[in-house]
């Protein structure tokens, strides 16, 4: 019997309690899991795996793992470094000499490096936000990265990017000669037995026992699509379930091995989670049960509540997910809900440690997550009320025909704004946005998908002529100045819309 077997089989009043949160913060499903040691000691799964089917998830129904595949991806470079194939410490052009970026300074990046987020890169996160059937290469992808604005000096702190994980996907893919989700299924899925685990889109969304995506719209919980990027695979492109993931956070808690299966050293393990750079804590993050984290290869390391804790998060189109576990401890826990930008995997995991470890059950954590993302979200309609007062009914100052054209920025593609049914549209990669005038050249863009949701300015420049040839818009909002787009040609197809 193990050491937190009595907790759980008193479990009954929090999955009460939980289950409740869920409805009142309008999450369809979460899926919990709780390994001790080896083996998998508790699952529930609440709710919802589509709110169009009604049947709720359980141990073997397939969710994304977005940025909790950062792990997965160091490992596999841990692998290839116990080969001598890599170094943590060497500079990554000796191994992709292809690879440049936009700081000098940023000639010498290492594994290290990337692998921390100290590379001052910004995020360019939008540039790879996908509704297109099929995802760009990890190639193409990683040529981007030279054009992508740092947003602080190189090595000078913590600055999450998900491009130098892709990065990192495409240096095993060059030192292996295998394609990175072969990589990853040979080395890690198949050794510990991961069976329902994979790493492309196709995985997750054709998977028979699969969860769906969801999004509030309106004040509703709505089906939500599928996001393609197989091509931004290493840094969150794997897809698992609860009993295959026990086995992962099993093996991490036991330093590379699994019930005699050992696919990484354990002095490499440790290497993997060294806490490498602080991770900057925001006002209303504060909380006294965890009151600092470091992010290691893959890993946020910071203590809860006094106990030594390992965590990532994910995130993407309708899914939100937390893996968590304290090593000290053994015990860990995996949950994934279907819906974009829930809360539930974050008060879950707080609610669930507190539960085992005795402490702190008072706390509301649904609440507190809650708060965050109110205050959060306040902020931002505080500015989209501003911008849209600003109106003025004379705008725009030209005939909407003069913007029309394809805008270009090297590190996100080419932006269409095409003229339909009287009024103008962005199409980026997928997406299809209705542009309204604000004032002079400046637009409204709204952002539905993101959280919180945004409506971003899109203003038009003249060249010395008078005609447009440039677009901006702020997506990089570290960034003191916004996205510049060059317009590059007429889009002559677009005139019969006229």
């Amino acid at each position: 019997m193990g050491k937190y077997a009595e907790r759980i089989a008193a479990i009954k009043p929090l999955e009460e309690k939980i289950a409740a949160n869920l409805k009142k913060y309008q999450i369809p499903g979460l899926m919990v899991g709780i390994v001790e040691g080896d083996e998998l000691v508790y699952e529930h799964g609440f709710g919802v795996k589509d709110i169009r089917k009604k049947a709720a998830p359980d141990g073997d129904t397939v969710f994304p793992n977005a940025s909790v595949t950062k792990a997965m991806t160091a490992t596999c470079l841990g692998i290839l470094k116990e080969q001598g194939k890599i170094d943590w410490k060497t500079p990554i052009r000796e191994y992709v000499p292809e690879i440049q970026f936009k700081d000098p300074a940023a000639r010498d990046v290492t594994l290290t490096d990337m692998l921390s987020h100290n590379t001052g890169l910004s995020r360019n996160d939008y540039s790879w936000v996908n509704d297109l059937p099929e995802d760009f290469t990890t190639a193409e992808y990683v040529k981007r990265m030279a054009y992508i604005e740092p947003d602080r000096p190189f090595r000078s702190g913590y600055e999450y990017n998900n491009f130098c994980y892709t990065l990192a996907g495409y240096i095993i893919e060059k030192i292996s000669g295998m394609p990175f989700k072969d990589f990853l299924t040979e080395n890690i899925f198949k050794p510990l037995g991961m069976e329902n685990s994979g790493c492309t889109i196709a995985a997750l969304r054709d998977a028979k026992n699969g969860a769906k995506p969801h999004k509030i719209k309106n004040g509703e919980i709505v089906p939500e699509h599928f996001l393609s990027f197989d091509g931004m695979a290493g840094a969150g492109g794997s897809c698992s379930t609860v009993h295959d993931m026990a086995k992962w956070i099993a093996c991490n808690m036991n330093e590379g091995e699994y019930k005699g299966t050992r696919i990484v050293k354990a002095e490499t393990m440790r290497e993997i989670k060294t806490p490498r750079v602080v991770v900057p804590e925001m006002e209303e993050e504060k909380n006294d049960a965890m009151p600092l984290c470091c992010y290691a290869f893959g890993w946020n390391v910071q203590p809860y509540r006094g106990h030594r804790m390992l965590n990532h998060s994910g995130g993407t189109d309708g899914f939100a997910i937390n893996l968590a576990y304290l090593p000290d401890e053994k015990v860990g826990l995996m949950l994934y809900s279907n819906r974009w930008g829930s809360i539930a995997p974050f008060a879950v995991t707080n609610m669930l440690f507190d539960f085992l470890l005795g402490e702190g059950e008072e706390t509301d954590w649904f609440s507190f997550y809650q708060k965050m993302r109110d205050k959060w979200q306040k902020q931002v309609d505080k500015e989209n009320r501003a911008f849209i007062k600003a109106r003025d009914p004379q705008a725009p100052t030209r005939p909407l025909k003069d913007y029309v054209g394809t805008y270009n920025h090297k590190s996100y593609g080419d932006f269409r704004i095409v003229l339909q049914k009287g009024g103008l549209r962005l199409k980026y990669n997928g997406l299809d946005i209705p542009l309204t005038p604000n004032h002079y050249d400046t637009f409204e863009c709204p952002y539905e998908d993101c959280a919180p949701y945004k409506i971003y300015p899109i203003t038009f420049y003249a060249d010395s002529k008078g005609k447009i040839d440039t677009l901006c818009i702020p997506f990089e909002e570290s960034l003191k100045e916004p996205l510049t787009l060059k317009r590059v040609k007429k889009e002559k197809k677009e005139k019969k819309a006229e």
